[in-house]
């Protein structure tokens, strides 16, 4: 089944769907129009919710292009946009929230290197540079094979509020939405992204309990790169590309309250370890390449291309329901 997301911008663009959409009742095909509609009404809340909050109150008029697809530019108070950081955030919160405020990834790999490298003496040595890049690529290897390790580093740890607030808060999410967005080396035990218009987003070397997008479009991609997740939960998206490189989704928990010689048995209200897409168009393609999974679910995906390579199958609830 085909799923076409409504365009963004001009009133001429909204014409041309609505006609499209005719023309497929007129075909009949209500299965087709009931999920065309779905997608056409996320894509454009999202992209109203976007319009309404692309231009915050303290960035000055400009002169508005001739050309209706021009997209928008505008320079972002670095300062004025960190003010707004809230004073129940972390230490780790308040860093990435900067480091989102300048355009920069929220990279704490690069963080610990470079806290490592100026520990280490001169920050103006010709040494410092070779000692953070040895810093750096050590901390690559060690979390792109074992990322379940974060789960239990406070210094790289962003909560679920702090996730909610930066992509659902009117003040806020204007500087999430609006440029391509890379989240490496942290852990949290939840990110949900519901009714938003993102550019792209990056996430890798991660530990994420749950991960939830829903009613959501996106410019470009959707990447996760060598993470361990307890659940992804896929449902009314539109995206460019999807891939999925050396991603663990296993139930099993490696929380703080969930390591040692006795953890807790599988619990089935719990995240269920399972890859869950539902209603969804991928542009190009959707890339499943090598990782671990108890369970893929894919319904009304429509997808350019689909490449799946080599991934392990977990075997964790079925060996702990027959412990059970």
């Amino acid at each position: 089944m085909m799923i076409h997301p409504m365009p963004e911008g001009t009133a001429m663009q909204s014409t041309a769907c609505l006609e499209w959409i005719q023309r497929w009742r007129k075909r009949g095909s209500v299965v087709a129009f009931v999920a065309c509609c779905s997608i056409c009404l996320i894509s454009a809340s999202a992209t109203c919710a976007a319009q309404a909050t692309f231009k915050p109150a303290d960035q000055p008029n400009g002169t508005p292009s001739e050309d209706p697809t021009a997209t928008a530019v505008f320079i972002v108070d670095a300062k004025k946009c960190e003010k707004k950081a809230s004073d129940a955030w972390s230490e780790p919160e308040v860093w990435a929230w900067q480091q989102i405020c300048r355009h920069l990834n929220v990279d704490f790999d690069e963080k610990e290197a470079n806290d490592y490298a100026d520990r280490q003496g001169d920050k103006d040595s010709p040494k410092r540079d070779a000692v953070y890049r040895q810093k750096l690529e050590a901390l690559r290897k060690a979390n792109n094979e074992n990322p379940e390790k974060l789960a239990t580093d406070e210094s790289r740890t962003l909560s679920s509020k702090f996730l909610a607030m930066i992509f659902g808060d009117p003040e806020l999410r204007h500087h999430t939405w609006n440029v391509p967005l890379r989240l490496f080396g942290f852990s949290t035990d939840r990110l949900v992204i519901d009714t938003a218009a993102l550019k792209s987003l990056d996430i890798q070397n991660a530990y994420v309990e749950r991960f939830v997008i829903q009613n959501t479009t996106l410019d470009g991609d959707l990447r996760l790169e060598n993470s361990h997740l307890a659940s992804i939960k896929m449902q009314l998206v539109a995206a460019k590309h999807f891939l999925l490189n050396k991603v663990s989704v296993t139930a099993k928990k490696v929380g703080p309250d969930h390591v040692g010689p006795n953890p807790p048995p599988f619990d089935a209200e719990k995240p269920d370890g399972a890859l869950t897409i539902h209603t969804a168009r991928i542009e190009d393609r959707l890339s499943i390449l090598e990782g671990s999974y108890d369970a893929i679910d894919l319904k009304r995906v429509k997808v350019g291309d689909l490449f799946i390579h080599q991934p392990d199958w977990n075997r964790s609830r079925d060996t702990n329901k027959r412990k059970r």
